[in-house]
């Protein structure tokens, strides 16, 4: 299986991240005896929080937040918009656009009206493997996602269709880390993203492809 599909339709083209001082982790080192002899000496550089704005070619945004060393809850702040509506995990809330009971959305107490709403789209939109989750699933890790995701990836390893996150989604994911740094470093200058594809991220591609049957030069439409 040595050739693949590029991602197509889309990609991320820039980003830009800024960063706060890195204090909260000295502190708390700081604050342990144990990890002061340890750590004490160590030159912490990370920020406390690290936000980056990464542009996309089809003009979506997308919004990362890193903030693992200050005190809060755990909430992966996971929050989808569109011109139709919005999704945010942390309340498991649809908003979209149509009548409401509320004229006015204001606050905390409008928001709590629609706090778990999602689930009434459950059985028309939630795919049947989550329909069907197991205990034993969810323990797999982060809920059970992990699993799906390790099965799907064995499942196109085996059949040979497309990898449901490719090297070319691989290699741009990872990226970031390397990238935002770069930003950071150059007080917040926006920074472009490689497009590991050579272009081809633009060229419709048949999704039932068999991964041993593709040739990336002669079976990519367009090229």
């Amino acid at each position: 299986m040595t050739k693949g599909i590029p991602n197509h339709g889309n990609r991320m083209e820039s980003l830009v991240s800024v960063s706060s001082g890195a204090k909260g982790l000295k502190e708390f080192i700081n604050g342990n005896e144990k990890l002061k002899s340890e750590l004490g000496d160590i030159d912490i550089r990370q920020g406390d929080v690290v936000n980056t704005t990464i542009k996309c070619a089809n003009g979506e945004i997308i919004q990362l937040c890193l903030c693992t060393t200050l005190p809060g809850f755990y909430n992966r702040d996971i929050v989808i918009r569109g011109t139709k509506g919005m999704y945010n995990q942390f309340i498991n809330a649809v908003f979209l656009d149509e009548p409401h009971e509320a004229e006015y959305w204001t606050g905390y107490e409008n928001a709590k009206m629609l706090i778990s709403n999602a689930e009434k789209y459950e059985e028309k939109y939630l795919p049947q493997c989550w329909k069907d989750i197991t205990e034993e699933q969810i323990r797999s890790g982060h809920g059970g996602m992990d699993g799906f995701l390790f099965r799907a990836f064995v499942d196109a390893a085996k059949s040979g269709s497309p990898m449901p996150i490719d090297v070319y989604d691989a290699a741009a994911w990872m990226s970031i880390t390397y990238l935002s740094e770069k930003s950071i470093a150059l007080g917040g200058a926006p920074v472009d993203i490689p497009d590991f594809t050579n272009g081809k991220w633009t060229y419709a591609v048949d999704p039932n492809m068999k991964i041993e049957n593709a040739d990336i030069n002669n079976d990519i439409k367009g090229d």
